[in-house]
């Protein structure tokens, strides 16, 4: 056992560990291990100061009989935890371990009259206040359907893009069509009519945002280390499915990191600052792994000198733990979503994404990071240690950069200018100086509509009708 504490004191403060000085306050006790049964379970270790220094207990007997008289008094249902004593460097200490519960209902605490459900979040337990967040918490402990899973109030089936789901779907051999969209869980029945879910919106909508105003990616590179140093490049991507917003988010980082150079031998070879086939899974995961029913929260990348992070809105599933994500454990939020992206090829298998970072650290790379910060889950990457940054801004874009992205993007279909200014994260008058110097160049062409019409579209030369 006292390798136990030495392994819970080698960790910070967090979303399984918790440290106090003193059983003062049991209610503070009684709360942490509400909220860490009804998270992913962890540890509560007593006799040790903030800075995870041991300090001891005077009467660890009585400490351990006052925490066990608190937690069973004060859980809904009650609890009987498992509580030791330990000795460690001549000083005694208690730990009060909670097991994730396994109810239907969240444990809850009871306290005047009053029973609140707690949850971890970062290295704070906080009450559970938003009656959406508890109904998600609930329908997860009941497995029921998630977010994604239940239908779009107000959407059509014409509000999803079937050519794009065609494709996808085509490219691993899978035949689609409307028929199969309940399948696929792309749509569900509701009244005899069928209409998409919200896992079919996100994934393959038209414009998503009209029933999910904050899922979109976000990107921002920043000159320093911290937010701290000026933002050299930002974009955000609205109006478009998360699956294109992960194209044009690696097109950001691409723009915003290099390459490493190395020799091995004779033979000169690039290497990229994040392993490509690596981040491409992470943002996926992101998007399979994040809480849309959340308000005001986005899929976020922050790129810095020396690092990057991936920021996913919402917590860990019920019952879900970092440590659970280290041995190929899987509990996506997002069953469709993780679901579709497994059949279309874009994600490998569930829980994989670990196994893949230990399989890319073998070429160097640093293992990326997983923790929660808040109500949100965090990867934080850090680049090949042949690529270290050396702190100065990334080379801005030259103009001929820019018109590379832009015919890239027309060479997927006609656009309007705010679909192009959206997807390359400029602002519209810098878009009209670049497209006037390409139509000049005879690189672009409109398709004919007054130049103040809603209807003006740009295309490649080549997709003349």
């Amino acid at each position: 056992m006292a390798r136990r504490v030495e392994e819970l004191l080698a960790l910070r403060e967090g979303s399984t560990v918790d440290f106090k000085s003193d059983a003062s306050s049991p209610k503070n006790i009684v709360k942490d291990f509400v909220a860490f049964s009804n998270s992913a379970g962890g540890s509560i270790l007593i006799g040790v100061d903030d800075d995870r220094n041991i300090i001891g207990l005077d009467d660890p007997q009585r400490t351990e009989e006052a925490i066990a008289k608190a937690i069973y008094g004060s859980t809904e249902p009650q609890q009987s935890p498992r509580i030791s004593v330990l000795t460690q460097d001549e000083k005694e200490v208690v730990l009060v371990e909670a097991q994730y519960f396994q109810g239907i209902e969240p444990l809850k605490l009871e306290r005047g009259g009053q029973r609140i459900v707690y949850e971890r979040v970062g290295s704070n337990s906080m009450p559970v206040t938003d009656e959406v967040r508890l109904e998600q918490i609930k329908r997860e402990r009941r497995g029921l359907s998630g977010f994604d899973q239940l239908a779009a109030p107000g959407a059509a089936v014409d509000d999803l893009d079937m050519e794009v789901i065609v494709s996808a779907f085509g490219a691993r051999d899978i035949e689609i069509d409307e028929s199969k969209l309940e399948s696929h869980e792309l749509a569900k029945r509701e009244n005899d009519k069928l209409v998409p879910t919200y896992a079919g919106i996100l994934l393959f909508g038209k414009d998503p945002n009209r029933f999910l105003p904050d899922a979109y990616w976000r990107g921002i590179r920043y000159l320093g280390s911290d937010k701290g140093g000026d933002a050299l490049d930002s974009a955000e991507w609205k109006g478009m499915s998360l699956l294109r917003g992960v194209d044009e988010v690696e097109r950001f980082i691409a723009r915003n990191t290099g390459t490493a150079q190395t020799i091995p031998g004779a033979a000169r070879r690039d290497i990229p600052h994040f392993e490509p086939s690596l981040l491409r899974e992470i943002l996926h995961n992101a998007v399979a792994h994040a809480d849309f029913s959340s308000q005001g929260q986005n899929l976020n990348v922050s790129i810095f000198s020396d690092h990057m992070l991936v920021d996913s809105p919402g917590k860990l599933p019920s019952g879900m733990s970092f440590r659970a994500l280290e041995e190929g454990v899987s509990l996506a939020r997002n069953r469709a979503i993780m679901n579709i992206l497994h059949s279309i090829g874009y994600v490998e298998k569930h829980g994989t994404v670990y196994a893949k970072a230990r399989a890319v650290a073998k070429e160097g790379y640093p293992m990326p990071g997983w923790d929660e910060p808040g109500p949100l889950v965090r990867v934080t990457l850090k680049p090949h240690p042949k690529a270290a940054p050396d702190g100065r801004a990334p080379r801005r874009l030259q103009k001929e950069d820019r018109a590379g992205e832009i015919l890239a993007i027309l060479a997927q279909g006609e656009r309007s200018a705010a679909e192009i200014a959206k997807s390359v994260g400029i602002t519209p008058r810098q878009l009209q100086r670049l497209l006037k110097d390409l139509e000049g160049s005879e690189r672009v062409e409109t398709n004919g509509a007054p130049r103040n019409s809603p209807n003006l579209r740009y295309r490649l030369p080549s997709a003349r009708q």
